[in-house]
C-alpha cells in the first residue's frame, strides 16, 4: 500500500469516527432532554460527561482528518 492510499484510508476513517461520535453525542443529548427528569443527578452528570467526551473526541478526529488531507494535498503536489 503506497503512501497516498494509506493517507486516503486514514482520512476516510477519521471522518467516519468523527461522524459516529457526533451522532452518539446527539443521541445522548436527545435522551437527556427527553428523560432527564427521570434520572438522578449523578446519572445526568455521567451522561453529560459522556456527551462532552464524545464531542471532544469527534473534534480531535476531525482535526486529524484535516491534517491527513493537508498531507495528502502536499503529496499530490509533488
Amino acid at each position: 500500500m503506497n503512501k497516498v492510499e494509506q493517507l486516503t484510508s486514514k482520512l476516510q476513517d477519521y471522518k467516519n469516527y468523527s461522524v459516529v461520535l457526533t451522532a452518539i453525542s446527539t443521541f445522548l443529548y436527545i435522551g437527556l432532554f427527553l428523560k432527564g427528569g427521570q434520572l438522578s443527578n449523578t446519572n445526568q452528570y455521567i451522561v453529560i460527561a459522556a456527551m462532552t467526551i464524545s464531542l471532544i473526541s469527534a473534534l480531535l478526529f476531525f482535526g486529524m482528518a484535516l491534517a491527513c488531507k493537508k498531507k495528502l494535498n502536499d503529496t499530490d503536489d509533488d
